[in-house]
């Protein structure tokens, strides 16, 4: 098995792993039957980050611990 592809901004405060689909220059293994971006966002506190999301898809996001601003 291949790592899952991640991005982690320069100043390390915001951490994007690609578990499916395509973001930040990097492609997921795993194949899907319908197109879609699942991705796990790791945030520190005051962190910002803007995603491009495909006209065609919608966003969905789920907080585990902290809170949206």
């Amino acid at each position: 098995a291949q790592p899952m592809p991640s991005w982690r901004r320069d100043d390390g405060r915001a951490q994007v792993k690609v578990i499916a689909g395509r973001a930040l220059g990097g492609q997921a293994q795993a194949e899907t039957r319908t197109p879609i971006t699942y991705l796990d966002l790791s945030l520190e506190a005051g962190a910002a980050l803007t995603l491009d999301i495909p006209a065609a898809q919608n966003a969905f996001v789920y907080v585990f611990g902290g809170a949206l601003a």
